[in-house]
């Protein structure tokens, strides 16, 4: 049996006992959401994936069937999708990771000049993720994304230029493209401009520029700022020393990192921790709670 027709039986019958379980469970929105994809609406698919990809508006996430979806209107063309499908194999959400998958179908809808598919094709390219690496090609996928205006992109290409991949090093540059990124509220561009005012690259030095913009990253759930701002209250950098504060962006910083940071933040963690009276500890966490309810607990911005 031809293989794309296998699959598209497989797609079938997966569909079909989902649906037959889900239309009780579900609000009536997603039932009518759900015909139209069902009929060959690429964006009502699209949708759909993103639904249970979120597992918002009380829908229980369901990584499998925002997999499907995003496959059904992937292989009909969709760029969109195509990004989607491809982040979903990149981040192991539904399927075992594939970074060999992602990129082909990065490149696919990169080529149809969809902005978060030239974006992640630039990554998996600056990264030898599922293709070979090449510094080159990625500040030509990065540049074609951030003149899209795509934050992401633009964060991305500020970071080649800071660091001369593909590109001549140019620390003037590299903050131009940080602060495009920043200004459109892009976390990594926020925080990367936070570190050019902290360490005078490109710009004039500006501890209080630093803290605002790290302030800003942070307080989107963007990792790395937490852990900068959990350093400088405990440390009394441009901010008052405050260990509760300290402790509660560490805490926040575990909660937002990936499993290479973890480690890092969790020894600052428990350093701090150490010095502090039970009830100060409570607070801590309590402030934690309540920055992490702020913007969720999954782990910072996916591609």
């Amino acid at each position: 049996m031809h293989r794309l027709h296998l699959r598209a039986i497989v797609f079938a019958a997966l569909l079909g006992c989902w649906s037959a379980v889900a239309a009780a469970q579900e609000p009536d929105w997603v039932a009518a959401l759900r015909a139209k994809a069902q009929a060959g609406e690429t964006k009502a698919q699209i949708q759909l994936g993103e639904v249970y990809e979120s597992g918002a508006d009380g829908v229980e996430m369901n990584l499998r069937m925002a997999l499907l979806w995003y496959r059904r209107a992937a292989e009909a063309g969709d760029p969109r999708a195509q990004s989607a499908y491809g982040a979903m194999h990149a981040f192991g959400k539904g399927v075992p990771p594939d970074h060999a998958v992602a990129a082909a179908w990065y490149r696919k809808a990169a080529d149809k000049g969809d902005a978060r598919g030239q974006n992640n094709l630039g990554e998996a390219l600056a990264r030898g993720l599922g293709v070979p690496t090449s510094y080159k090609d990625a500040v030509a996928w990065y540049r074609r994304a951030a003149d899209q205006g795509y934050a992401p992109a633009m964060a991305n290409l500020g970071y080649m230029y800071e660091h001369g991949r593909g590109v001549t090093q140019d620390s003037v540059l590299a903050v131009k493209w940080f602060r495009s990124a920043a200004d459109l509220g892009d976390a990594q561009g926020q925080y990367n401009l936070a570190l050019a005012y902290k360490d005078g690259a490109g710009i004039e030095k500006d501890p209080v520029q630093a803290i605002r913009w790290c302030r800003m990253a942070a307080e989107q759930g963007f990792a790395r700022a937490a852990y900068a701002l959990g350093v400088s209250y405990r440390d009394g950098y441009v901010v008052t020393a405050d260990a509760i504060d300290a402790l509660a962006w560490f805490s926040v910083a575990i909660a937002r990192a990936s499993d290479n940071e973890k480690t890092e933040f969790t020894a600052a963690r428990d350093a701090s921790a150490a010095g502090l009276t039970g009830p100060q500890a409570a607070a801590a966490q309590q402030r934690a709670k309540a920055l992490l309810g702020s913007f969720g607990t999954s782990n910072q911005n996916q591609n």
